[in-house]
């Protein structure tokens, strides 16, 4: 059995098991770049982040509702976070600074 990934909801952090219902977008980081400079998702869905480098990445999201930050990723390591309301969020990654891409939420 897998262990329990890391979901945030509002900037909280909660314990998401196999019966997320909300739709997971993927973004890779990769070569010290997210894969996207924009992404548009529906309300309620989740962005599932992967580290695809041999290197750490930490995710650094800001937005009218929300400030969240994750713990250090290891390489290969994922982070899914969930945005619960619409607008428009920064997410850039703590370790490095100019890897930046936007989130809009419908």
């Amino acid at each position: 059995m897998r262990p329990p990934r890391l979901m945030a909801l509002a900037g909280l952090v909660l314990v998401a098991g196999p019966a997320l219902t909300a739709s997971i977008t993927p973004v890779a980081q990769r070569n010290r770049n997210f894969e996207v400079g924009e992404l548009q998702i529906a309300r309620g869905g989740a962005v599932r982040f992967t580290n695809d480098d041999d290197f750490p990445h930490q995710i650094a999201i800001r937005g009218p509702s929300m400030r969240y930050e994750s713990d250090l990723m290891a390489p290969h390591q994922l982070v899914d976070v969930q945005f619960a309301d619409a607008g428009s969020f920064e997410v850039r990654c703590g370790v490095h600074p100019r890897m930046r891409m936007t989130i809009q939420v419908r």
